[in-house]
Formats: C-alpha cells, sequence, structure tokens
C-alpha cells in the first residue's frame, strides 16, 4: 500500500492510499471521489 498526497491546485490536499497492481484510472476514480473532481479531467504531474 502506498499513500500518495495530491494537490488540486486549488488549495486543497488529499491523501489517497493506492496499490500498486491497480491502474492509472483507477487511482484517477479515487482521487476523484475525494476532490469532486471528474476523474476523467484529472491530470498527474509528478513536481
Amino acid at each position: 500500500m502506498i499513500e500518495i498526497t495530491c494537490n488540486d491546485r486549488l488549495g486543497k490536499k488529499v491523501r489517497v492510499n493506492y496499490v500498486p497492481d491497480d491502474t492509472i484510472g483507477d487511482l484517477k476514480k479515487l482521487i476523484a471521489a475525494q476532490t469532486g473532481t471528474k476523474w476523467d479531467k484529472i491530470v498527474l504531474k509528478k513536481w
């Protein structure tokens, strides 16, 4: 289990627990459930 911290660039940060066997689409759906953003509009970037 990996914990990922996501910033939606509007001042909201969410932490998501992620299993490495899941797909990126599954990760986006987990983030979307917590932020209220549509999962297909989420762009993941590492910085």
